[in-house]
């Protein structure tokens, strides 16, 4: 079966596992809030930014388009086969910017730490992941994309990713906050949204460890770069859940 991601590090990381269950990565979207679904960002401050990375900078445009739903559909036009997707709120956790002409531009840690924010133009309001704004908008862009996924034919293979932030690292010591997020406070927002999705009728699938932070992790020490074991338990999370769905 074909696998779809939309999401961040979190599931990618976990596709090596997932593939030894038959699932293979056939699209990869991220640094992308379900939020920016279908917002394209017009103002021309944006498209002078250039990230260094050429995937970080690819990421960043798609954002700029709101082109994750359209990416999952052509995926599944050219796919030889049936697709599954998995969706982590990970990249939620920076929240959004939007514009009085409807733009949404995500708030990623690439652009952060790019230092592009700083000029942001004054017309642009922030919304915080967990604050009452980010989270109405959030319920908007999940029932959204779940019509979207029905007309596809993907809703019966689709998975919500739980992944809790870790508290602390494999020494024992409290994880750095990301984006000015701690994983308490991550966690308890994070809870939120995902009740949400459960009521709206997204399957939800959560690993079952403590989720702990890996300070040799290849992508460096965050709450969300976890054990081996805690992808191993996402992945037999993921594809339990989508074996209760009868996939």
């Amino acid at each position: 079966m074909n696998l779809l991601v939309f999401g961040s590090c979190v599931t990618r990381d976990t596709v090596p596992l997932l593939e030894a269950d038959g699932l293979h990565l056939h699209l990869y979207v991220a640094r992308q809030s379900v939020t920016s679904i279908g917002h394209p960002v017009s103002d021309p401050h944006f498209e002078s930014l250039h990230l260094p990375s050429k995937f970080q900078d690819r990421m960043y445009r798609g954002d700029l388009r709101g082109d994750a739903l359209a990416r999952i559909a052509q995926a599944i036009a050219t796919a030889a086969g049936p697709c599954a997707l998995v969706w982590d709120l990970t990249d939620e956790r920076g929240g959004v910017l939007t514009a009085p002409d409807g733009s949404v531009l995500t708030r990623t840690a690439d652009i952060a730490g790019a230092g592009f924010l700083q000029d942001v133009p004054g017309t642009w309001a922030p919304h915080n992941f967990g604050s009452l704004q980010h989270w109405l908008m959030f319920k908007n862009a999940a029932e959204d994309l779940a019509d979207e996924l029905r007309r596809l034919g993907l809703w019966e293979r689709t998975v919500v990713l739980h992944n809790r932030w870790a508290e602390e690292d494999v020494r024992g010591r409290p994880t750095p906050p990301s984006l000015g997020l701690g994983a308490v406070a991550a966690n308890e927002a994070l809870d939120t949204y995902v009740d949400l999705l459960r009521s709206l009728g997204w399957t939800v699938a959560t690993p079952d460890v403590r989720p702990v932070a890996d300070t040799h992790h290849q992508w460096g020490l965050t709450p969300f770069h976890y054990t081996r074991e805690f992808y191993e338990a996402a992945a037999g999370a993921i594809t339990g859940a989508l074996a209760d769905r009868q996939v």
